[in-house]
């Protein structure tokens, strides 16, 4: 009876936590915030790595990207702030990024 009771609190402390990891693993990975007055623009590299292509910075220099969910999976992601074609060791050959003017 002792160990069936303990047993019983310990699903009861341990189902909730289950739950939410289950809930943050199908949460979206990236979502810009559509309530941004510049959007950075989400990319697939071919090997399937993420991009996000940066918005460009004003003019004292900040590059203001605001997402709404930020979840990044082990494999990683792309910051692409470069204004030309660049090779990468996460998502290999990316293009420039577009919103930099490249």
């Amino acid at each position: 009876p002792g160990t069936r009771r303990a047993l019983v609190a310990a699903l009861a402390c341990t189902m909730p936590l289950l739950a939410a990891q289950l809930a943050h693993a199908q949460a979206a990975p990236l979502v810009v915030d559509p309530s941004a007055a510049n959007r950075p623009a989400l990319a697939t590299a071919t090997n399937g790595t993420p991009i996000v292509n940066i918005t460009a910075p004003d003019s004292a220099g900040i590059s203001h990207n605001r997402f709404t969910e930020y979840n990044v999976n082990p494999a990683g992601l792309v910051l692409n702030n470069s204004t030309s074609a660049v090779d990468t060791q996460l998502a290999g050959r990316i293009d420039g990024n577009a919103l930099l003017g490249g």
